[in-house]
């Protein structure tokens, strides 16, 4: 039997599988950006997101992949890697934004850290690790 790799990396670095079984024929072999619209449209990807939000990622089943060329696709994962991605964008985004209205009121930028509500730390600590890259 054949022995796997195993490696971390950034959900940001590894790609959606353009022939997931779970796509229809017509979405079969769609852009990255594509695919990603598709899982959140049609595959529950934001209730995988609010999951790893609130609670943090459990790394239970182990993310499959496979190296095509120098990219690595997902071959078990896809909505949690979908899910990743899009908490990541909103973290981005919500950072530029504050960063932008900081720098508007002559605040100096620094580590925000984001949570939904106030008296939640989870949600925090694990958006956190999230912008640091510590996913598992």
């Amino acid at each position: 039997m054949k022995e796997f790799k195993t490696e971390v990396l950034s959900p940001l670095d590894v790609d959606l599988d353009p022939h997931n079984p779970r796509l229809s024929a017509g979405k079969r072999g769609a852009t990255q950006p594509e695919l990603l619209k598709v899982l959140v449209d049609a595959f529950k990807v934001e209730d995988v997101a609010v999951s790893i939000a609130t609670s943090g990622y459990l790394p239970f089943e182990a993310l499959v992949g496979f190296r095509r060329g120098s990219k690595v696709v997902v071959r078990e994962g896809n909505r949690r890697i979908a899910a990743l991605k899009v908490l990541l964008k909103r973290i981005s985004e919500t950072k530029r934004e504050t960063e932008r209205q900081t720098s508007h009121q002559g605040l100096s930028s620094g580590t925000y850290r984001l949570t939904r509500r106030r008296d939640s730390l989870q949600p925090h600590k694990t958006l956190t690790a999230l912008v640091n890259g510590e996913l598992g």
